[in-house]
């Protein structure tokens, strides 16, 4: 018994050691692993501060991401990235230097300087005739400047440039500009709802493809294909035009024909109506009224072989 009782009794006092130990085994662990973590922060921390010294903003920017709040990281962070911001706006980089402008929202005038490219941004798309994105960057400036002319400028703009009313955006802009009371968007309109004929390409062939669109001459001794299409008509809705095609030497031939929305239609000639005429072919489209809706000519050659 006094036997069974000595070997409990130091099977305790074992369990009491070890439950001691852990704790400060554990303490160690963690006292290693945080003075691990502060010596990398240290030593990232002085090496992003030399290299804003070599003038290197950008890599002196990236390195204190890794320091977290580590003392004033994240304030020279910022001032880093200021720093790179200014550089790439020098540079007329202004997508980067937005980014780092972001980088460091808190710093002198960064804001102002996020607003200042975006603008330049907008402008630049504006020049390239990018209405549509420039138009998305004016309307986030707001007031900024005359963001809010040119915001409705670039509306505008890609109305001119994309007049069929069936296209979503064009439906949009032209509303928003009416709604301002913006230039003659009223008259402009009035216009979109008129009926819109292209003459895309006169041709040889029945069927013709993206490499048709050239200036190439055309052959008066196969048969001679007008495609164009029209829009901005009523769905469903069929329209009468007349086709008038002006040969060298001055044979006229007219084409009555029955089109409807978006479709794409062609007339063709005889070789025997060309006869043997070299020069110009000038092919005219107007409405059921008289009115022309669209022009076009293109050179007609002898075929000598």
């Amino acid at each position: 018994m006094r036997e069974k009782f000595g070997n409990s009794k130091f099977a305790a006092i074992l369990l009491l050691c070890l439950l001691s130990i852990v704790p400060v085994c554990a303490g160690t662990v963690i006292f290693f692993s945080t003075h691990r973590e502060l010596a990398y922060k240290y030593k990232s921390y002085h090496t992003a501060k030399i290299k804003y010294l070599q003038g290197d903003y950008r890599k002196a920017a990236a390195i204190l991401k890794r320091c977290g709040d580590f003392r004033d990281a994240e304030h020279l962070r910022e001032k880093y990235s200021y720093k790179v911001g200014e550089e790439c706006f020098a540079e007329e980089e202004y997508s980067d230097a937005v980014e780092f402008f972001l980088a460091a929202y808190n710093y002198k005038d960064a804001p102002e300087m996020i607003n200042e490219c975006n603008y330049r941004l907008a402008c630049k798309e504006f020049e390239q005739k990018h209405y549509y994105r420039a138009q998305l960057f004016f309307e986030k400036l707001g007031d900024y400047k005359d963001s809010a002319r040119m915001n409705l400028e670039s509306q505008y703009q890609y109305v001119l440039a994309n007049p069929e009313i069936t296209y979503s955006d064009t439906q949009t802009y032209i509303s928003n500009l009416m709604a301002a009371d913006y230039k003659d968007s009223r008259e402009l309109f009035e216009k979109l709802q008129e009926l819109a004929v292209e003459i895309l390409v006169i041709s040889n062939k029945e069927k013709i493809s993206i490499f048709d669109y050239g200036v190439n001459p055309i052959k008066n001794n196969k048969m001679l294909y007008v495609h164009f299409h029209i829009t901005n008509a009523e769905p469903d809705k069929e329209y009468k035009l007349k086709v008038i095609a002006k040969f060298p030497g001055g044979d006229i031939y007219e084409d009555d024909v029955v089109v409807s929305l978006d479709q794409y239609w062609f007339c063709f000639y005889e070789p025997w109506q060309m006869r043997s005429a070299e020069g110009k072919v000038e092919f005219t489209i107007l409405d059921e009224n008289g009115k022309v809706l669209a022009e076009k000519s293109r050179r007609l050659e002898k075929d000598h072989r």
